[in-house]
């Protein structure tokens, strides 16, 4: 069991390292080729496609939540074939919609390629999500690792063709971006052809386990729709109050901020079927020592802003508004880093959909108070962004510790003093909060017994 864990996560963690780096080299690129316009209008297709799992209705999820921890040979594989089938109709239906709705109400020209495209990838990543799904739920790991990782080259290597070849256009990218969603199905279909090679025959069953499945997916749906709004809501104020230029700018912030998810993501998908799989008592044992390594691994790695915020400088003059914001929003790697790899993990093993729905949706209410307060100020939205993502770790972070009988006030109040510390650091650059936030980060390690003897 711990040699197939270790394989999976060092796959997993291999394929997203290499994710990393190229999501990192992107971008790097991208906004230097693009110019400011160009590059927000790829921003605004790419926070649109963010929402494409509203048009699944929780299907996915259902399969998700109703198939982890099983084995693939395990699987009924006419049943999922049926399924693929109804949610292959029903993506090309809402892609039509939104592509005739688009076409007939937007004036630029602009917008309305963005929405267009958008009903294209709604149908290809979709379907995609429904074999990695598969793959991620019976725990073949390392067949979805390769997938991952043949994605994001062939999305590399055709932006990078496309830049060097004179395409300095958002919508090349975008074509580069469907273009490599569309190899990675032909893949995932390979990888999957037991349940691809299978034949439609049971209309009525396949209906009754697809209603199913969009009930008990619907709650984590919503729950995920809500999560997507902490951000999307505040990036659609920047859109509508400071024009597609400033969108384009914060956006490139969150997009940096939010690279070290690449690497945490390959962790949580490990861990999900494996605490599907071992003992209550084991979750109970392990829940400490991955909150404290995950916050002692991110925590050392906002130290990384420092070199960062001086590279994209000197990179990219034009953005150098992006990066004064980037002090406010790189500590979101933590808060996005512990909820996802903890939190909605832990809950979503333990059949606690209806949580992680009222903690969504209860941060995304205490936001949209603050964004109303703060909507003449976009250093105040900024901030509105990194205080609802903390609120939404938190929350479930005090409900997980409930649970498993974990302390959970000291920490808390350790954790905001580091994020303070590191962010008026970062803002003023008074690098002499370096020093302190290193010795807190290392007080911190000294206080935890389990790491306490790595180094003593």
């Amino acid at each position: 069991m711990q040699k197939e864990v270790f394989k999976n996560v060092s796959y997993s963690v291999g394929a997203n390292i290499i994710n990393f780096l190229a999501a990192t080299f992107i971008a790097f690129i991208m906004p230097r080729f693009l110019g400011v316009a160009e590059y927000a209008y790829w921003q605004l297709y790419s926070f649109y496609v963010g929402y494409k799992g509203i048009a699944h209705l929780g299907f996915l999820d259902g399969i998700y939540l109703k198939y982890g921890g099983k084995c693939y040979e395990e699987l009924d594989k006419q049943l999922l074939h049926e399924q693929l089938i109804l949610l292959f109709v029903m993506e090309c239906t809402f892609g039509f919609i939104i592509i005739s709705i688009s076409s007939i109400l937007l004036v630029d020209s602009n917008k309305q390629f963005v929405f267009v495209s958008l009903g294209i990838a709604v149908v290809i990543y979709l379907l995609n999500t429904f074999f990695q799904f598969i793959l991620q739920t019976t725990n073949e790991i390392i067949a979805y690792s390769k997938c991952v990782l043949i994605e994001r080259v062939i999305y590399a290597v055709l932006v990078i063709g496309m830049l060097f070849g004179g395409i300095k256009s958002f919508k090349g990218m975008i074509i580069a971006d469907l273009l490599a969603g569309c190899c990675t199905l032909a893949i995932l279909m390979y990888t999957c052809k037991g349940i691809v090679n299978e034949k439609f025959k049971d209309v009525s069953r396949a209906f009754s386990e697809a209603i199913d499945n969009i009930k008990i997916g619907s709650k984590l749906l919503l729950g995920n729709i809500g999560g997507t709004l902490i951000i999307g809501s505040a990036r659609q104020m920047i859109e509508i109050y400071w024009g597609i230029e400033t969108f384009g700018k914060i956006s490139l912030a969150l997009s940096i901020s939010n690279m070290l998810m690449v690497l945490i993501s390959g962790i949580s998908l490990v861990l999900y079927p494996m605490i599907k799989n071992v003992s209550r008592d084991r979750v109970h044992s392990l829940y400490p020592f991955l909150l404290c390594s995950a916050k002692i691994v991110i925590m050392w790695g906002l130290l990384l802003y420092f070199p960062c915020e001086k590279i994209f400088t000197w990179w990219l003059p034009l953005y150098k508004e992006s990066f004064l914001y980037m002090a406010l929003l790189f500590p979101i790697c933590l808060f996005e880093g512990l909820y996802y790899l903890l939190s909605a993990t832990y809950l979503k093993a333990f059949r606690k959909e209806k949580v992680l729905l009222i903690i969504n949706w209860l941060t995304v209410l205490v936001e949209i108070i603050l964004l109303l307060l703060a909507r003449n100020s976009l250093i105040c939205i900024v901030l509105t962004i990194l205080i609802s993502l903390g609120l939404r770790c938190y929350l479930g972070l005090g409900y997980l510790s409930r649970i498993l009988n974990q302390k959970f006030w000291k920490d808390f109040l350790w954790d905001i003093f580091m994020v303070s510390c590191f962010v008026y650091c970062a803002w003023t650059k008074k690098y002499i909060c370096v020093f302190i936030y290193v010795i807190s980060l290392y007080l911190y390690m000294m206080r935890n017994k389990q790491w306490k003897d790595l180094f003593i």
